[in-house]
């Protein structure tokens, strides 16, 4: 079962490397390397968010894990805008819900 402290974490994780390595001479190619280090990171921990976290089964293999690393290319303040906002019980404000 998938975290989704494991999800902002890997976010955070490939976020930080295409930062380091890459933001300062890739300059409008940096928003592509981050995908694909997104998506070889998600491919590599077999991670599938809309599988494992929302229920979502995919008729094509892989493409939950593909999708699911756009998501951690895009950062970990964007996987956590999406917790947020899909994975919160209706009503509940961030402050009285803990993710498990």
């Amino acid at each position: 079962m998938t975290s989704i402290v494991g999800v902002v974490a890997l976010a955070f994780l490939a976020e930080s490397l295409v930062e380091y390595f890459v933001a300062e001479w890739a300059g409008r190619w940096t928003k592509y390397i981050a995908a694909g280090v997104g998506i070889a990171m998600a491919l590599n921990f077999g991670l599938d968010i809309f599988g494992e976290l929302l229920g979502l089964g995919s008729r094509i293999p892989y493409a939950g894990m593909v999708l699911s690393g756009l998501v951690l290319g895009r950062g970990a303040n964007f996987v956590n805008d999406f917790a947020d906002r899909f994975l919160r019980p209706e009503g509940a404000t961030p402050d009285s819900v803990r993710m498990r």
